[in-house]
């Protein structure tokens, strides 16, 4: 056992999605990632991706210690990724981009909260645009995910942003954001940066592995509510 890592840590697994060591029970992994992992075990196309079990989520709900190790299983997590991408999480040449998705044992369309483009920054936007040659893709990721992390993660309100897009709407004299071309959503996402730190007094979080924390410590939070509130709702309706 590494030094300084609590037993409790030690035992808690961290999975890949590329189906090769077999298919997880659904109660360990997510239904989301146990399909995701059974579909590469039949060697359907599946993105690289890996998942935090649920039993990390016990563990921290009953104090047992393990959340000081979170960040070092996300960051071994992450280096997998890079080395079967060839891609470098906040790479100013080819980054990896992630999705941070929550997930349950059981399919709950609709209540899972998820924050894409996550490692996407100031530095890494030229390395996409190098990768993409697509100006408009590029700042149109960005701005998606400054809006959802401020929404989700930093719990702003959506009306500035909804506010912001409608008045680039009106300059440009467009109807939806997919008719606005890269300047005008070069401009919007400075605007976003704005509004974020207005509203938490920071400035946007450039370290790909902050925002991955931050994320994924939040995502952790809401699912922990939405369970508590499933609960409530059944034990209401068997009274």
């Amino acid at each position: 056992m590494p030094k300084g890592k609590s037993k409790s840590a030690a035992r808690l697994p961290v999975f890949d999605l590329n189906g090769r060591d077999g298919v997880p029970d659904v109660r360990i992994v997510g239904f989301k990632a146990h399909n995701l992992i059974r579909m590469a075990a039949m060697g359907l196309p599946v993105p690289q991706g890996f998942v935090m079990g649920t039993d990390w989520c016990g563990a921290i709900r009953n104090g047992e210690g393990v959340k000081v190790h979170l960040p070092d299983a996300l960051q071994s997590g992450i280096r997998d990724l890079e080395r079967a991408t060839g891609l470098g999480f906040g790479s100013a040449r080819r980054p990896l981009l992630v999705s941070v998705r929550s997930g349950a044992p059981v399919s709950m369309p609709g209540m899972m909260e998820t924050v894409l483009n996550v490692g996407l920054n100031d530095v890494s936007l030229a390395g996409l645009l190098r990768l993409t040659g697509d100006h408009r893709l590029v700042w149109d990721s960005y701005r998606r995910l400054i809006q959802a992390f401020a929404e989700i993660v930093a719990v702003i309100p959506a009306e500035p942003f909804e506010a912001a897009l409608d008045a680039t709407l009106r300059r440009a004299g467009a109807d939806v954001a997919r008719q606005l071309d890269f300047q005008a959503l070069r401009d919007l996402a400075h605007i976003y940066l704005d509004l974020y730190h207005g509203h938490t007094g920071r400035e946007f979080p450039q370290d790909p592995f902050e925002q991955l924390w931050m994320a994924c410590r939040r995502l952790k939070a809401l699912l922990g509510k939405v369970i508590s509130n499933c609960i409530k709702f059944w034990k209401a309706l068997e009274t």
